[in-house]
């Protein structure tokens, strides 16, 4: 009897040693995957006393692929393979509908399919493609030529070299798994100057190509390593890869046609041979035309084979919901993101189909039977919000809050999504329902009820009426610093008193809850049981990592605004106190009331606010911005740090104001509610806030939920409006070396032209499709460790904004604000010392120098 035999390697990790297993059976043995996990997790306890939940454990294949449970084993693998095993570390909390387990692409269903598709029977199998050519190296990477005698190691003295380059090869990919791309490409270099030939590093260096999205240098690699190994299936599969990410699919045909015969000589796996099909699946569907006819064909015939198969159920969904079987697609996707939670394929593509007009009521009919629980809904809305779906995923946040009212952390999570649709109104309205309905303790005497007092009575504040919030009571800070300029009096008090006694608690209209379907971009706290209000310890597992750490991005506030000491003693000695999630998720809540109070012009309200909240936030035994909800606390500092240490100044009548829009990241707080002149008129700046934007994000190809908040917060502006535009400060403090770093680009010059490039293009497309006029910010100055990418940048962006604005194109409706110089010293080193704020901030002193050049506009 033929033996069959695999060894089952699981790596060292902080919480579990290394170990190998060695499987043994018959080449007939009917084991299936699971029950050989089953047997190395009984040899695992043994040897190390130690047990592996069986939910947690997968078994991968050498290609990368997860291997599903119920398959035979000698199907799923070959003879001799070294398979990885990987313990989970996030459960997914959806649950199959009750009725239906496994994937629904089963027997009679599975022609079904077929025949929705329009597959015709007799399509033709893929021809034999013409041979593939050879791609020249990208100009700024050179390595050297694969030929013998080019390298000091020549391929039959180099075995004895082998250990040295394992070494250096094992250096590689701990750099690459920490990031460090580009000194991984300088060791692969290195390895390959010794060992031209050397297989393993070629193929590595050819991934870490793909990796960072540079095809051209990842096809010229993968070539070498073609032709090094000329009967290995994987160099050849690892090289038609790469010409696939270069487009060359008729080349990417041939070499998976060629990796798919050696692999048959060799006799690898069926589970193998069905991912090299699918492979050749997804340059055929890229083909378009006829070729997507024999991509269904080859499809349908690898989940014959295996109707678990996850690559080829992904692809499959793709056809499905292109071809208007939205309902199909979405049944796919939701079982094989059970399988495999993380990924991102599957996230996308779960996404794209959600946004279609049906998607929706299709999710929640497949649910419906079981899986509609809250957790499911905070699950799925986090799976697919960064991926663009933003109304979808607030509507399940939404619906998660429906099924558990009590969680200030869905709460948190809807109100963030209305902020991104700008819907400041019905964001605090789903906060005072909340306050008013759910009671959560915390420290510092915090007295809830007043804070309800203030959410109360807000207007509608739409984009035709921006300043209706301004104008419900009067403004009249103790001081004005921005009418004189001058520097506050260190005795400054606060701009507005603490609200008298409160009045009784009075429950908001549960369906103001149900109005504005809008969109969140955050992630969620998925609770898998019930939470105790309060201080109380919270039973059952421990949440995911929390909504709180928000669309308020780290990226956007960089958590370092420290209050001045005055401003602390306001809160008194407070008992501390160790917040639960639960806890910090409500101040969160409140925190954000705070700053979209500030946001939307309600200036007095959110004065009494930042004085309720102050002591709960003082009486935390954690330091926030060590917590997962430091996102928020930052912005409460920064805002709390204006009212009452930098009060806009006493605001007109709203009736005789005009507005000039102040549209940027969190820097557009420092200049929010004060007065300049812009051709004689006096304008009040509006602060239009699109968190953790990038100019990198505007970009056409762009889906991450800030581009989505942005084009809303376009929309919503007026058809010839007057904007300010300050973005590129996240770009140059993370954006451009680390873009650089991770070999994206050889130089931060080379970056820089690439954001410019959209940032002109999105500016145009405003000033010709909706009339604005747009007025270019500088990027503040104020990191001294990104100040010396901030200042060639603002330099090439006033180069290119001053041609620009000279072109027909710009219909004398582009202006560069040209004030940089007056935001540093002379030396240009240091930040200009009396615009010292936060510490990530400018001082909103600075908008002398930004009344200065709008006064002069012409």
């Amino acid at each position: 009897m033929s033996r069959f035999k695999l060894y089952l390697h699981i790596e060292e990790s902080q919480t579990l040693p290394e170990f190998t297993f060695i499987y043994k059976s018959s080449r007939d043995s009917q084991d299936t995957v699971r029950a050989v996990i089953e047997e190395f997790r009984a040899a695992y306890a043994d040897k190390h006393g130690k047990d592996i939940s069986k939910e947690t454990v997968q078994l991968v294949s050498e290609s990368g692929k997860r291997v599903d449970s119920d398959i035979a084993i000698v199907k799923a693998f070959g003879c001799g393979d070294d398979v990885q095993v990987r313990v989970a570390s996030v459960e997914c909390p959806i649950t199959c509908p009750q009725g239906e387990a496994g994937c629904p692409i089963t027997g009679h269903g599975l022609e079904h399919l077929v025949a929705d598709l329009q597959i015709a029977s007799n399509s033709a199998t893929p021809a034999q493609a013409p041979a593939c050519q050879e791609q020249s190296e990208s100009s700024d990477t050179h390595i050297p030529a694969c030929c013998t005698g080019n390298g000091l190691i020549g391929q039959q003295d180099g075995k004895v070299y082998l250990p040295i380059i394992k070494q250096f090869l094992e250096r590689a990919k701990e750099a690459e798994s920490k990031k460090y791309f580009r000194a991984a490409c300088k060791i692969y270099k290195q390895v390959l100057k010794f060992a031209p030939s050397h297989k393993e590093a070629l193929t590595a260096f050819a991934q870490l190509w793909l990796t960072v999205s540079r095809p051209l240098d990842a096809v010229t690699v993968a070539k070498r390593a073609a032709d090094s190994a000329p009967e290995d299936p994987s160099t050849h599969r690892l090289y038609a890869e790469c010409l696939n990410k270069c487009k060359q699919h008729h080349e990417a045909l041939a070499a998976y046609n060629k990796a798919l015969e050696l692999a048959k000589r060799r006799g690898d796996s069926i589970a193998t041979l069905d991912d090299m099909q699918v492979d050749m699946v997804r340059v055929l569907y890229a083909m378009g035309g006829a070729h997507k006819d024999a991509a269904a064909t080859l499809i349908m015939n690898v989940l014959r084979s295996n109707d678990h198969h996850q690559s080829a159920l992904v692809v499959y969904a793709k056809m499905a919901s292109e071809r208007g079987m939205v309902r199909d697609a979405v049944q796919v996707l939701i079982r094989v993101l059970i399988r495999a939670p993380d990924d991102q394929e599957i996230r996308l593509a779960l996404a794209k189909c959600l946004q279609m007009p049906e998607g929706m009521a299709v999710l929640r009919a497949e649910l419906d039977g079981g899986g509609e629980t809250d957790a499911a809904m905070a699950f799925l809305a986090t799976a697919i919000k960064d991926h663009g779906a933003v109304p979808a995923s607030n509507s399940l946040f939404r619906r998660a809050l429906e099924l558990k009212p009590s969680s200030p952390s869905y709460a948190l999570n809807l109100m963030h999504g209305l902020e991104l649709e700008q819907d400041y109104t019905q964001a605090l309205h789903l906060a005072l329902h909340f306050c008013s309905t759910t009671r959560i303790e915390t420290g510092g005497g915090l007295q809830v009820a007043s804070i309800v007092q203030q959410l109360q009575g807000l207007p509608q504040l739409t984009s035709t009426h921006p300043l209706s919030w301004l104008g419900l009571e009067p403004w009249t800070p103790a001081w004005t610093p921005h009418c004189s300029w001058a520097q506050p009096p260190s005795s400054a008090l606060p701009c507005a008193p603490p609200p008298s006694s409160p009045p009784p608690h009075r429950p908001a209209d549960p369906q103001q809850r149900q109005s504005g379907d809008r969109a969140v971009a955050v992630p969620v706290h998925a609770e898998q049981g019930p939470q105790q209000q309060g201080g109380g310890k919270e039973p059952g597992p421990g949440p995911t990592p929390a909504a709180s750490a928000s669309d308020c991005t780290t990226s956007d506030l960089g958590g370092r605004g420290e209050l001045a000491s005055s401003i602390e003693q306001q809160c008194g000695d407070v008992q501390k106190v160790e917040y639960t999630s639960t806890q910090l998720d409500f101040l969160a809540l409140l925190f954000t009331v705070v700053k979209l109070l500030y946001i939307g012009g309600a200036l007095p309200r959110c004065a009494r606010v930042v004085h309720l909240v102050s002591a709960a936030s003082a009486a935390s035994a954690q330091e926030l911005h060590k917590t997962l909800i430091r996102n928020e606390a930052a912005y409460f500092g920064c805002v709390k740090q204006l009212v009452l240490q930098h009060p806009p100044p006493p605001q007109p009548q709203p009736a005789g104001t005009l507005p000039l829009y102040l549209c940027g990241d969190s820097h557009c707080l420092s200049g929010a509610w004060n007065l300049v002149q812009l051709r004689g008129q006096a304008r009040v700046l509006v602060p239009r806030l699109v968190t953790g934007l990038k100019i990198w994000h505007m970009r056409q190809a762009g889906i991450f939920y800030p581009k989505h908040s942005f084009l809303t917060t376009m929309a919503n502006l007026p058809d010839g409006a007057q904007v300010i535009f300050m973005f590129g400060e996240i770009d140059c403090r993370e954006g451009l070396t680390m873009a650089v770093d991770k070999l994206k680009y050889e130089t931060v010059d080379a970056a820089m032209e690439v954001l410019l490039t959209i940032y002109k293009d999105v500016l145009l497309k405003l000033v010709q499709e909706r009339g604005f006029e747009m007025f270019v910010h500088p990027i503040a100055p104020v990191l001294n460790e990104t100040r010396h990418v901030v200042a060639p940048f603002n330099h090439k962006l006033q180069q290119q904004i001053e041609t620009l604005s000279k072109t027909p194109e710009a219909q004398g409706r582009l202006h560069w604000l040209d004030f940089y110089h007056d935001l540093v010293t002379a030396d240009g080193n240091s930040l200009n010392p009396t615009l010292h704020f936060d510490g990530t901030h400018m001082s909103p002193l600075y908008v002398k120098f930004l009344n200065a050049q709008l006064s002069a506009v012409v």
